[in-house]
């Protein structure tokens, strides 16, 4: 039986190389704004923790995104403003970085209600405003 070609079963190196979100990370999303919506902190703290301790292992720009994107919506719910914006500024630099617009509207969403409610009212309506016409240009900003 001759060998197989592996490099069939393997995504493209542009996938490799930015990360597609791992089943463990795109499930941790699920859950921990779940936990979150619950009002179940305590459990999505250690959730987002996890996750991002898998991003930063996978060292992949995609998982990163997602992973801080979740501690910081975990936290925005919380009312932890202030930790809620590190993680969702560093999502949204690493979304502007690397272009990959994707998850822009989210983040964005998110961080400018987060703006918001810190009492960057300016700053959290322009970014609100900035994602829904993301959303409306298909995630491009």
């Amino acid at each position: 039986m001759a060998l197989q070609d592996s490099s069939r079963h393997r995504p493209p190196l542009e996938l490799r190389r930015f990360g597609l979100p791992r089943p463990a990370s795109v499930f941790r999303v699920w859950l921990v704004s779940s936990l979150a919506r619950l009002g179940r902190f305590d459990e999505a703290a250690v959730q987002a923790e996890e996750g991002l301790r898998i991003a930063r292992a996978a060292d992949q720009p995609l998982v990163l995104i997602v992973a801080h994107y979740v501690a910081g919506f975990h936290l925005a719910h919380r009312s932890d403003l202030p930790r809620a914006i590190v993680e969702l500024e560093r999502s949204i630099e690493l979304c502007r970085t690397w272009k990959l617009p994707a998850w822009y509207s989210s983040i964005a969403s998110i961080l400018g209600y987060a703006y918001a409610h810190s009492g960057r009212m300016e700053d959290g309506e322009s970014l609100m405003r900035q994602s829904i016409e993301a959303s409306r240009a298909g995630g491009a900003w």
